[in-house]
């Protein structure tokens, strides 16, 4: 599994269970920084009562001085990296690990000061096989067929704010995109986070003299059905149309979360029953690299189309149309600005919330 997410009863850090496990607790969240979330409990309660607890360890003793500031580093990083994830409180509950079962559905490990048959303490989850399930690898090689994408794509999904799609072929016209799609759909929409989510797709236009997709009234049509059967959601998506040039080529395939967490698929994000591929995880370092290429102001391609949902339903009752210039610029001023496809530069998610408390 390339991305999973954790509960955690917050008495995992109280003083007495840090000291005695400190090392395997360091090791579980440091991972968390790299390819998991855990969740923050009890609307927001959870973070809290654990900054707290980690907070109040003793400076003046080596060994506690030294773990506090370790664990306030990593909690730095879980927050600027979006990774500790925003859970509703279940009403007129005060067990944490009753609030944890209620929605365990949701949780690929549940991290407490005991391990029974469904919670681990620190150091029996990191010997456990689930943690080896869950950690051994950041590359898949499997066949992506349905029950692959639902395995891989849920977890990396579940309770996302922001989600990046870069696939250059991507189009839900063709059967072989239909199904991810509306695996991804589903996903979005089982969260117990009442955020929006914002959901960009970037592909590249295929004729490069016209943003293509604003004539392709199939493709449109195929992606306002698609939404209008998937009612119970509240996703903001957009669509982003690129053009290559002579130097610069779109190829790879990337599903991004919250600009904190990447998985590449060379093959495209389709289905495919017979041949194998590699999911494989970036790394933290990398997506900057990979969404400089998507952002207007660094990207090597030249935005040619920003489409959301409402522009859809413009473009199906007819009211936005190109007016087919000799140039090219000055297509794009009247699909642009006359038509009211106003191109505004794009505000780093991470950037905006680096300093908001989740």
């Amino acid at each position: 599994m390339l991305f999973y997410e954790l509960a955690c009863h917050p008495e995992v850090f109280t003083r007495e269970y840090l000291l005695k496990n400190n090392l395997a607790i360091k090791q579980i969240f440091k991972n968390i920084t790299e390819k998991g979330s855990v969740a923050n409990l009890n609307e927001g309660e959870w973070k809290d009562i654990v900054i707290k607890k980690i907070a109040s360890l003793d400076n003046d003793k080596l060994k506690e001085g030294k773990l506090k500031k370790q664990l306030q580093n990593i909690f730095k990083v879980l927050q600027v990296r979006n990774k500790i994830i925003y859970h509703h409180k279940i009403n007129n509950e005060t067990d944490w690990l009753r609030i944890i079962y209620a929605n365990e559905i949701d949780f690929s490990a549940i991290l407490n000061t005991l391990t029974t048959h469904d919670t681990y303490e620190a150091e029996d989850l990191l010997e456990s096989e689930l943690w080896d399930n869950l950690t051994r690898t950041s590359s898949e090689y499997a066949i992506q067929d349905e029950e692959y994408i639902k395995f891989e794509i849920e977890p990396i999904l579940h309770n996302a704010r922001q989600i990046d799609l870069i696939d250059p072929y991507f189009d839900i016209t063709k059967q072989r995109y239909i199904v991810p799609f509306k695996i991804i759909l589903e996903a979005l929409s089982n969260k117990t986070i009442n955020k929006e989510v914002i959901l960009s797709i970037h592909i590249k236009n295929q004729n490069n003299n016209l943003p293509d997709v604003l004539e392709r009234t199939k493709y449109l049509k195929s992606w306002q059905d698609m939404f209008a059967s998937n009612k119970n959601f509240n996703i903001q998506c957009t669509l982003y149309v690129w053009r290559e040039t002579d130097k610069d080529k779109m190829h790879d395939r990337y599903i991004i979360r919250d600009e904190s967490f990447c998985v590449v698929l060379p093959s495209g994000i389709d289905e495919r029953r017979q041949n194998r591929t590699v999911w494989s995880d970036i790394g933290y370092h990398n997506i900057d690299g990979v969404l400089n290429d998507f952002r207007d102001e660094s990207s090597p391609f030249k935005l040619v189309a920003k489409v959301n949902y409402n522009d859809i339903l413009t473009l199906q009752q007819g009211n936005l149309k190109s007016i087919k210039n000799r140039k090219n610029a000055e297509i794009e001023e009247n699909i642009h600005f006359k038509s009211g496809l106003n191109i505004k530069k794009r505000t780093r998610y991470a950037e905006k919330n680096r300093n908001a408390i989740t």
